[in-house]
């Protein structure tokens, strides 16, 4: 009852590249709308806008990615982007380290709504490309880093392992040729 609830709009985006038949794009900017019809007597407006607005700074900030469909049929299955080709060949779970809006999933899902439908899973990181010409062949080569979003922050207020033994900036990088 005392939680506020938000959606998360990503309103502008451009598309990066198309890995395994599916679209990649990056968040540019965003835009966060209020679940709440009624506000609480006690809420302060000013709070509300200067948070919103430091998320909208960070999600806008070109380091944020997701997938959608294919390249030819957007309905086609969403590349999960928190999983590495190995962790993909075994299983479809995603990897909650690199699943940077997983909480935003978690109240729709206790009402058995299909997050998979309509919310996309977002991964913070890197995503670069390019070609390799080889006489008759021209792979391409992408190397993906995800950003763990367990002990994440800059390098002065974030440093060394926790208990539980997540490292501070922890991050994966895979090489994929194809």
């Amino acid at each position: 009852e005392n939680t506020e609830l938000y959606l998360v709009v990503v309103t502008r985006c451009v598309k990066v590249c198309t890995l395994f038949g599916t679209n990649v794009y990056k968040i540019q900017e965003v835009d966060i709308i209020s679940l709440h019809a009624v506000r609480p007597s006690t809420h302060k407006p000013q709070d509300d806008e200067l948070w919103q607005k430091e998320l909208k700074k960070l999600l806008g900030n070109e380091s944020f990615y997701f997938s959608s469909g294919g390249s030819k049929d957007e309905r086609a299955p969403h590349l999960d982007l928190t999983l590495c080709a190995q962790r993909r060949a075994k299983t479809s779970v995603s990897d909650n380290r690199f699943f940077w809006n997983r909480m935003l999933h978690l109240h729709p899902k206790r009402f058995n709504i299909p997050c998979s439908n309509w919310l996309i899973k977002v991964m913070c990181g890197s995503i670069e490309f390019g070609t390799i010409y080889m006489n008759t062949h021209s792979p391409k080569l992408y190397i993906i880093s995800r950003l763990s979003c367990e002990r994440a922050g800059t390098r002065f207020m974030m440093r060394g392992v926790d208990d539980a033994g997540h490292v501070a900036n922890f991050v994966e990088t895979e090489q994929l040729i194809h």
